[in-house]
């Protein structure tokens, strides 16, 4: 048996925290994006969006999924776990999904004078 030494021990809160950052992180998916060859079809922006989505659904099923039901600890972590990635979104605008630009659009009365 070995010795668990306390200060290793995460709370729930620090372990949410943890998940959090790992997931709205998109260092790694940038080094992915870059490995694709530049003339590759698929719109490296929406890309990385829809990776970054993934990552984060990823976590958080992971949470509902691997932990057991019978942990205290899985709604709590759960729970803390969006709250902190509805937090970021808040905070990082730039994880949402970009706006498409839309196309000037000219009245008639503007065109006539």
């Amino acid at each position: 048996m070995t010795d668990q030494n306390p200060s290793m021990h995460l709370t729930v809160e620090e372990t949410a925290q943890n998940l959090a950052a790992f997931a709205v992180d998109r260092t790694d998916l940038k080094t992915i994006l870059h490995s694709l060859p530049p003339e590759s079809g698929p719109n490296r922006v929406t890309l990385e969006y829809e990776l970054g989505m993934l990552k984060i659904l990823t976590v958080g099923w992971g949470i509902s999924f691997f932990m057991p039901v019978s942990d205290k600890n899985k709604p709590l972590l759960s729970e803390a776990f969006w709250q902190m990635i509805q937090e970021s979104l808040e905070i990082f605008p730039h994880l949402r999904k970009p706006r498409p630009v839309s196309p000037l659009i000219i009245s008639r009365s503007s065109r006539n004078g």
